[in-house]
């Protein structure tokens, strides 16, 4: 797994059936080098049975869908 960003610390996913969600862990910090905070992840798994993705937010609740075959 890879990602890159000031501010970033990691990603945590889970493969539930056909539904990948993705959850971000960082700080909200940004730096000189990164100011906009942006940030790249690179998962190497197995992902051909999946149909949707999503982004798993702070609370458990916020759940939002950004990619559906």
């Amino acid at each position: 797994m890879l990602y890159s960003a000031s501010g970033f610390s990691h990603v945590k996913y889970e493969l539930d059936n056909d539904q990948l969600v993705i959850e971000l862990k960082y700080n909200r910090l940004t730096s000189k080098e990164n100011p906009t905070g942006d940030f790249r992840i690179s998962i190497e798994d197995d992902f051909s049975e999946v149909n949707q993705v999503f982004i798993k937010g702070e609370q458990e609740a916020d759940l939002v869908e950004i990619w559906s075959r």
